[in-house]
């Protein structure tokens, strides 16, 4: 009885990221041998604990909705993107995504692990939810890249919103290629735009950057501050999700302060080690 509690919190209670994907590997291997069952598989995480890093990545899903890391500046923005009517019509496609992904995650948590069909079954749920979920973290590696190219310079939320415009193309053939041929080769030209980005001013040893965005890489955590945004796609009302309490990695300095860029400050409450 005790086993089977802990086996049920281990894959429906606790999240973690780790930048090293050795200490991910090692977090589940920990998970492990804490749950371990006899004749059992061992409990499914892999949509638990993931490898990225959590001060680099969006926190909130309406940046995504409008397309701009500092959704203050996006919210008066006009988005025109190519092969969409509206620009809502593409956020509307973000959602669905969104939505189709969440209920994937969903099905993983409430079946059983008690059987290698069992967890065959939720690796498979599991992928196709990830599968749904990769167009997302492209475009929000997107908005992390343009936040870090222009945290240095004179007017940052200006420079941030222009170098954000110039995404939009990419954006709207990424959304456009969804469930086709190419949308493997766009959505690659789409991570070769942002690793540009973010590796930039990288310090040579430094590993790659590798941004974890809570929304997408734990949609079923953050369930009801998602929702709370999707009857609002198609209205003009500000909707922030503050996922649980936690603050934007990025905050601009005081105008007086000597340098106007962003600044990386660490979540007052962390899932990563």
């Amino acid at each position: 009885m005790v086993v089977e509690a802990r086996r049920l919190v281990a894959e429906r209670c606790c999240y973690g990221v780790d930048r090293n994907p050795m200490a991910v590997e090692m977090a589940k291997l920990s998970m492990w041998l804490t749950t371990v069952a006899k004749d059992q598989p061992f409990s499914f995480l892999d949509h638990a604990i993931k490898c990225g890093d959590s001060l680099l990545g969006i926190w909130d899903f309406d940046q995504l909705r409008r397309l701009h890391f500092d959704p203050r500046c996006g919210r008066n923005r006009n988005i025109s993107i190519a092969g969409f009517t509206d620009g809502r019509d593409a956020i509307s496609r973000l959602q669905d995504l969104l939505d189709e992904a969440l209920d994937l995650r969903t099905k993983v948590q409430q079946l059983p692990s008690n059987s290698s069909t069992d967890i065959d079954r939720k690796a498979e749920l599991n992928r196709t939810s990830e599968q749904k979920l990769a167009v997302l973290g492209a475009i929000a590696d997107l908005l992390s890249g343009a936040a870090l190219a222009t945290a240095e310079e004179s007017d940052p939320s200006r420079r941030l919103t222009e170098v954000s415009d110039t995404d939009l193309d990419i954006i709207g053939e990424l959304l456009m290629a969804i469930e086709t041929a190419d949308e493997a080769s766009v959505l690659e030209r789409t991570h070769q735009r942002a690793r540009q980005r973010l590796n930039a001013a990288k310090p040579a040893a430094a590993p790659p950057r590798q941004p974890l965005h809570w929304p997408i890489a734990f949609p079923e955590v953050l369930r009801s501050s998602i929702e709370s945004t999707h009857t609002h796609t198609h209205t003009h009302t500000h909707t922030r999700i503050r996922c649980h309490g936690w603050q934007s990695p990025f905050y601009r300095r005081p105008e007086n302060h000597r340098s106007s860029g962003h600044r990386l400050s660490r979540p007052p409450c962390h899932m990563d080690s």
